[in-house]
């Protein structure tokens, strides 16, 4: 099944923010899209998606009534999650927009936290606090959503770290997104987020 902007499974990244490709969803309903996952175990991941929801115009805008609308969806999706019993002691930290670097600007894209343990069932290794950045953006008339997991740490200096490693694995497959299939005399020299 083709998948949205790489077109096929081989031409995804094998590796972005130092995590490995683990793992390929494809749906032939545009609606659903695609969902990959980078990372395995425990330890770190990053669940990726990319979807139109059968809209035909995507709006780019992040402050879009359309936008903020998908956001709030896929929020309500993991609030739904956690009401079922998927995830226990949910706990929303923090949702708004993000902006990379702190500075920037215009917002890089929509962004939620939240906090929550597994319940203890067959495969589930861990069974502590994680924490759950939530990311959303439009590109090349898609929703890109990014779910990047990980067990939470009581050193502020390892979450800041971990922070951290989300908001370069956000950034790098954003820019992979952004420009597969370009010709180098297309892609800028400037991040495209500050374009």
């Amino acid at each position: 099944m083709p998948i949205p902007v790489f077109v096929n499974e081989s031409s995804l990244p094998r590796v972005i923010g130092g995590l490995p490709l683990s793992g390929v969803e494809s749906h032939p309903d545009r609606n659903i899209g695609m969902s990959a996952r980078y990372g395995v175990g425990a330890d770190m991941r990053a669940d990726v998606y990319l979807y139109d929801e059968g809209h035909n115009d995507i709006p780019s805008d992040l402050g879009s009534q359309d936008v903020l609308r998908f956001f709030q969806e896929a929020c309500g999706a993991v609030d739904a999650a956690a009401k079922q019993g998927v995830y226990l002691d949910f706990e929303i930290l923090a949702t708004r927009f993000l902006h990379i670097p702190s500075d920037a600007p215009n917002p890089f894209c929509l962004w939620g936290v939240f906090t929550y343990r597994l319940p203890s069932s067959q495969g589930v290794s861990y069974l502590g606090t994680r924490v759950s950045h939530l990311a959303l953006r439009t590109d090349r008339g898609y929703i890109n959503k990014v779910r990047f997991t990980y067990p939470q740490d009581e050193d502020e200096g390892v979450e800041e770290i971990n922070f951290d490693r989300f908001k370069s694995f956000l950034v790098e497959w954003s820019i992979a997104v952004q420009e597969f299939g370009l010709g180098e005399a297309k892609k800028s020299a400037r991040p495209f987020w500050k374009r």
